[in-house]
């Protein structure tokens, strides 16, 4: 489901929750080494959903979670197909077929 009427400043204070919830798992699972890098990208990533956050569409899935993950999509070049999507990877579960 697309997100309307999200501002920048309430994407901040999601970003800054739900980043702490992914460290947390993250330590939960016996991952705490994994931490240092997730925080290197994450930071990366908030920086650059930042910066072009009114070029950004917001997605959330259909329990409509606004504490869980985003979807955040983009077009990179006016030329390119459609758009790119972007997650935070370390907040995805794994299903394996």
């Amino acid at each position: 489901q697309e997100v309307q009427g999200f501002s920048k400043a309430e994407f901040m204070t999601w970003a800054k929750a739900y980043l702490g919830k992914i460290k947390a798992r993250l330590t939960e699972m016996g991952k705490a080494d994994r931490i240092p890098d997730f925080q290197k990208g994450a930071t990366q990533l908030v920086k650059l959903i930042a910066a072009n956050f009114a070029e950004m569409q917001l997605f959330v899935g259909q329990k409509m979670d606004y504490e869980g993950a985003f979807c955040f999509a983009y077009t990179k070049e006016q030329t390119d197909e459609g758009p790119t999507f972007l997650f935070f990877k370390d907040g995805l579960k794994e299903m394996k077929y």
